[in-house]
């Protein structure tokens, strides 16, 4: 069942509203604004379009998007660990688990941008 949108309305899209969550997680965070902002931007993005046919014969073009920050080895020990973390801050924050990490997420990249000095 699809999502019925109100004419006149644009459909929402899904990484804009992830910016908008990692701008407010940064606000939170008193993250400053020119890290804010690099944290909105992927390091690379996979965007592929094909046609499909539809029941009505006719074609319509379908985007999709792999959006990639890094990768990571040996995902289940990263997993496990960064799931009990995420659940500390929930707990701490009294926030919402995906806020959680969201919040820690922002801000280890965040802390690593100042250190490094890549924050102007």
């Amino acid at each position: 069942m699809t999502k019925a949108i109100k004419p006149g309305t644009a459909e929402p899209n899904p990484f804009t509203e992830v910016q908008k969550k990692i701008a407010s997680i940064c606000r939170q965070l008193n993250i400053p604004e020119g890290i804010s902002a690099r944290l909105q931007v992927c390091e690379s993005e996979f965007i592929v379009n094909f046609p499909l046919l539809m029941d009505d014969g006719s074609y319509k073009i379908f985007t999709g998007y792999r959006i990639q920050h890094n990768d990571k080895a040996q995902l289940t020990s990263v997993m496990e660990n960064a799931f009990a973390e995420v659940l500390d801050v929930s707990e701490r924050r009294d926030v919402e688990m995906r806020d959680a990490a969201y919040m820690l997420a922002i801000q280890r990249v965040a802390s690593a941008m100042m250190i490094r000095g890549i924050y102007p």
